[in-house]
């Protein structure tokens, strides 16, 4: 468990359960949350329980970030599909009120993302994913200094249309100095 200034990161657990699958809503989809193969996932509470369960060989992708009181706010974690030498992988910070990614709560949770993927994991570079729904996210990457790598056009059909994905990259400026240095990490 690790305590901040403004919220609290800890290892989600299969009794998040019931408030994790709030994030996978079908009329608000989110990249980070869709199947390898980018078709929405919609896991019930049990298999969300399954999911949580710590396992041998199952890496823990997900970490509740709950306010001061207790209550979980979202969820942030690291997520690599190449095993445990690669030296990039998606970082992700979802936060249940899209509102909460303008708080000192959310810049906590993304502080310790970052370190643990550059720092602890020594990646080269992080990738996020984002459906052309969300712009919020998207904005708020955005002014943490990820930059865009193109566009993948009509990856998911979903409320009657096609949604584009969009990837965006964040290299780790102590291994890439010259990468972004205009931006500062906030």
């Amino acid at each position: 468990m690790i305590t901040c200034t403004h919220c609290v990161i800890r290892t989600a657990e299969p009794d998040d359960a019931w408030d994790m699958v709030r994030l996978y809503s079908p009329d608000h989809p989110r990249a980070a949350l869709l199947g390898r193969n980018r078709e929405p996932f919609q896991p019930g509470v049990e298999e969300m329980r399954e999911v949580l369960r710590p396992g041998e060989g199952r890496p823990q992708v997900f970490y509740a970030v709950e306010d001061l009181e207790g209550v979980i706010r979202g969820y942030c974690g690291l997520r690599t599909g190449l095993g445990d030498d690669a030296h990039y992988g998606e970082a992700i910070v979802l936060m249940h009120d899209l509102a909460d990614l303008d708080t000192p709560l959310a810049q906590e949770a993304w502080e310790w993302v970052i370190a643990k993927a550059f720092r602890d994991s020594l990646w080269r570079k992080t990738v996020a994913h984002l459906l052309e729904s969300e712009t919020a996210q998207r904005a708020w990457l955005v002014e943490r200094g990820f930059e865009s790598c193109g566009v993948q056009r009509e990856v998911l059909y979903t409320g009657g249309r096609w949604l584009n994905i969009e990837t965006l990259v964040l290299y780790n400026r102590e291994i890439y100095p010259e990468m972004g240095l205009e931006h500062d990490a906030k």
